[in-house]
């Protein structure tokens, strides 16, 4: 990953490599974190990285049948 500050919905999807509309789920149910500046809605780089942190563990513990 890059390391911006911020990035937008679609450069965070980009990022993660998922759709945009898999980002706004993910910002509406509150599993990753966001702040709006003006009209623009914006995710830290500390909060996607903690939120692909999240994902892959959750992967991880599908793959080893925790789930």
């Amino acid at each position: 990953m890059s390391h911006k500050l911020c990035y937008s919905p679609a450069e965070s999807a980009q990022q993660l490599g998922i759709c945009k509309n898999h980002i706004y789920k993910y910002l509406d149910s509150g599993d990753l974190r966001s702040f709006k500046l003006g009209q623009r809605r914006l995710i830290n780089h500390e909060a996607l990285d903690e939120f692909r942190l999240k994902l892959e563990s959750q992967h991880t513990a599908e793959v080893r049948g925790e789930l």
